[in-house]
């Protein structure tokens, strides 16, 4: 059994890309807490569904790729959270970053879900 490296990084970049956004937003969040005034519906909507692509590609690995790569993308992202953390005042990217940042996890989320499709269906 080969274990592919090059894809286990892929997806890891993706779910890496997502928890560094969702760090930014949170240290946003705790800086200035949002009001009405300045929240956008839209782009909020974009970063909850952005978000929880973050567990879409965790899962979508685990049933595209072997349990083994699944299993490692899954302890790197865990040790990356526990990390991420640590920073989570001190991480603050531009709201237009976090947005570019989500949109890779969004991007692969979609390709993994067609390539499951596409095995099982």
């Amino acid at each position: 059994m080969e274990i592919n490296i090059e894809q286990i990084l892929i997806i890891y970049s993706a779910i890496l890309a997502g928890q560094f956004a969702s760090t930014s937003i949170t240290s946003k969040a705790i800086i200035k807490t949002p009001t009405l005034e300045n929240t956008n519906w839209l782009l909020s909507l974009y970063i909850t569904i952005s978000f929880y692509c973050i567990f879409g590609v965790l899962i979508l690995s685990f049933i595209v790729r072997s349990l083994i790569e699944g299993f490692i993308i899954l302890v790197l992202s865990f040790i990356t959270y526990k990390i991420l953390n640590k920073y989570i005042s001190k991480i603050n990217f531009p709201t237009l970053i976090d947005c570019l940042l989500y949109f890779w996890t969004i991007f692969l989320f979609c390709i993994l879900t067609y390539v499951c499709f596409q095995i099982y269906f």
